[in-house]
Formats: C-alpha cells, structure tokens, sequence
C-alpha cells in the first residue's frame, strides 16, 4: 500500500488548475522523502516514531563503542564466558548472601551473615541464620565523655585554651579564661565599665562606613562632585554646584532658569525630526477648487495599501490560450486585498484562417472558469451570424467594474467563444487599480 496519493492530470487546458494539481504533487513527493531514512546520513535523518522490524534481523552490526549503542549476541558471550555468568557461585541456601573470599577479582561465596558480623563491646551474637544481638548480663561500663551542663555553677574548672595567643583582652575576660568560675563569667560578659573590664581593652578601629542620600537637611561641609569632571556645556549654575555643593548653589542650580548660561546646559540642544502617527480620520477639503492632492511627478509606484495601488497579470500573444468552443476558460487572474478596486479587462481573440466564429464573450468574476452573467457591467457578448473573417484579431472590453472586498479575493479573466472548423485563442490584460 502507496503513503502518498497523486492527483492525476485529466487535460492541460486548465493552465491554472494543472499548475496547482503539478505543484501540490511535488510537494506530497518532497515530504514522503523528507519522512524516509537517508543511507548516506543526509538530513533529516532521524525516527520520529519506533521502527517495527516485522520480525527481521539488523545485521553487521559494529563493536558498540559507547554506552548508547545495541549490544550483540557475540559481545554477550564474550563477557559472560559463552553465556553463564560464572562468578555468581551456584548453590546457597535461604538468608545467605554473597562475600568476597579472597582479594582476586570476582572470587564471591555464599556465607551466612553472622561469619560477617564481629561483637563490639558488651554485645553477644547468637545463632546464624537468623543471628540474635543481644547485651551482656553484667556490662563494663568506661567514664563517660560529659557534656556541658545546661545549668548549675560552673566550678572546679581550670585555665580555658581559648585564652591562648588572644590579646588585647579585658581584665575581666582575661580573669574568667585563666580562672573560669560562674562569678568571673558574670564579670566578664557584665562589667563594661572603667579601664580594662571590657572584653576588649584597647578601643576596635573603625571603618568608615557608607552612608546613604541623607532624607532631609541642608548641604554643608562638600568639596567639588567628581561628577564635573569631562562634562562639557554646563550651565553656570549648574557648574558653581558641582565645584562647591551646597543646598543654596543646587537649588540656584535646579530652579534658575532664565538669562545666558543659567540653564542645566548652556547651549543650546539639537532637535531631532519628531516621528509622526498616523493621521486621524477627517475628510479632504479643496480650497481654492484648482488646489487638490499632489500626485507622483515621476514613473514610481503607489505602495500596497495606498491609494492608487496598481495590481496587473497579462498573457502576450505569444502565449495565447488555446480554447474550445463553447467553454469558459480562466484567461488569466489577480489577487486583491481588501479595498475599493476599479478592475478592467482587455481580452483578444486570434481566428485560424479558416475559422467560422459565431460569438466571443469576456467576463470578470470571482468564480474560476465561471462567467459573470448576474453582475451587471461584468460581461461583455459580442455575437454575429456565423462568419469566416479569414483570420485576424477580435477584441472584447469589460470595465472599469467596481469591487468592493473585505478581504484579500481571486478575480478571473474568464473568456468563451463560439466557432468551428479552424482554431480560436485568447490572450490579454487583467489590471485593477485601488481607488480609495
């Protein structure tokens, strides 16, 4: 079963409809091979879903050389020894486990999780499988490591090691530290007056700290802002503030603003063209009546969406449209985006010598292949007896036809003509211009 399906071609008289039906195939063919693997590695090259094999083998596999890569039978066999795992010994029985017997590789037994325990201090082991822990009767005890107690008085104590290479230490806390006792802990932590009872003797040095925009004052005590420096065009009172800051030279600085050199900058700024929005909804007034809008003065075009817009499609005579009696065929077509168009047709007819033309029809329309014959203006019928004109050109004109669209919307050049015995083709020009 095929998992792409064409659409074949009935005839080639369809320009448009064949051109699709072409390029709609191609596009199904480009994406079947987009979604098949690449041999070379061509991208892209990787499964967006699993890869059912159908019960068939991969074959020539390499040597896995990373973690990643499938694993074969022969690679197996070479670690395992030909398929047993021989360093897992056979035998054991319920509640063993597995423990190394020597230092060589893989060298593991069966044993009995007692053989692996060892009795500490006061502990008794029993039995094997399983193994009973248990205490002695009568247990030897060792003296305890104590800690600090949470509360009391701390006597009996004798110099602390946290006195050693401290120095510049208080009198107090010097007493504490060789003599530690509840009272010279009192004293040490409490007396924080007179020479010597703080914890530390000689008074800390200070940094200087970093201080913050002060909330409220006045400005005193400042020398030059460094901010000056390099900046160019200052206003002179400006330049007086930063040179000697005060709160009298930045208010003069900040609200003076009036009279040559007083401002934030001396100079005056350069103004840069504004960028102007788009302009409000309002009708255009012609006044006097010889006034109107200015149009191009050269062979430029009105950009997409402007008044004046000009979308075209023709077909040359060299390539004229072979037609079939009696049937409509799309001339040519343009797309419109949304607007009020003005649309004209210029359709033309080459007559074989020989040809008995009885009428020629051009129409605009929005259906494909479809004439017109509701609209009115849409259509143009020229019809005769049955006559032999001996070759030559007929013409047929359909517009300005007015469409008025909300949307981007196809409008065909559809033409038909009636005759016999020799050949009839169409060729021509679509053209519309937006008018509002």
């Amino acid at each position: 079963m095929s998992k792409i399906t064409l659409t074949d071609l009935a005839n080639l008289q369809n320009e448009t409809t064949a051109v699709n039906t072409i390029n709609n195939n191609s596009t199904i063919i480009q994406t079947a091979f987009d979604n098949t693997l690449s041999r070379d590695g061509t991208q892209p090259n990787q499964m967006v879903a699993n890869l059912d094999m159908n019960s068939n083998h991969i074959l020539n596999l390499p040597t896995p050389a990373t973690a990643d890569e499938p694993l074969r039978l022969q690679d197996l066999n070479n670690f395992v020894g030909g398929g047993t795992v021989t360093n897992i010994p056979a035998g054991g029985t319920t509640g063993q486990v597995l423990a190394k017997t020597s230092n060589v590789d893989y060298q593991v037994n069966w044993t009995s999780e007692s053989a692996e325990l060892v009795a500490g201090t006061n502990i008794v082991l029993t039995g094997t499988t399983p193994t009973t822990i248990s205490t002695l009767t009568s247990p030897t005890f060792t003296a305890p490591i104590l800690g600090t107690p949470a509360s009391g008085t701390l006597t009996n104590c004798t110099g602390l090691p946290i006195a050693s290479g401290v120095s510049n230490l208080g009198a107090g806390v010097s007493t504490f530290l060789t003599t530690p006792s509840s009272a010279n802990l009192l004293t040490a932590l409490t007396t924080k007056t007179g020479t010597g009872n703080a914890v530390f003797a000689t008074s800390p040095t200070l940094v200087t700290p970093i201080l913050g925009t002060p909330s409220s004052g006045t400005l005193t005590s400042c020398t030059g802002l460094p901010i000056g420096t390099g900046v160019s065009g200052l206003g002179t009172n400006v330049a007086t503030f930063l040179a000697t800051p005060s709160s009298a030279n930045l208010s003069s600085a900040l609200t003076d603003k009036t009279g040559t050199g007083v401002n934030v900058f001396a100079t005056s700024p350069s103004l840069v063209t504004p960028t102007l929005g788009a302009a409000t909804a309002t009708s255009v007034t012609f006044s006097p009546t010889t006034s109107g809008i200015s149009g191009t003065t050269t062979n430029d075009n009105a950009s997409s969406g402007f008044v004046g817009e000009f979308i075209s499609s023709s077909v040359a005579t060299g390539s004229a449209i072979a037609l079939t009696t009696g049937v409509a065929t799309n001339l040519t077509s343009i797309s419109l985006p949304a607007g009020d168009w003005d649309v004209f047709l210029n359709a033309a007819f080459n007559l074989g010598g020989t040809t008995s033309i009885t009428n020629w029809i051009s129409s605009l329309s929005t259906t494909t292949g479809t004439l017109d014959v509701t609209t009115p203006g849409a259509l143009n019928e020229i019809r005769i007896s049955a006559n032999v004109p001996g070759g030559g050109l007929v013409n047929s004109l359909v517009g300005p036809q007015r469409f008025t669209l909300s949307g981007t919307t196809t409008v065909f050049a559809v033409v038909l003509s009636t005759f016999t015995v020799s050949t009839c083709a169409a060729w021509g020009i679509l053209r519309a211009r937006r008018i509002r």
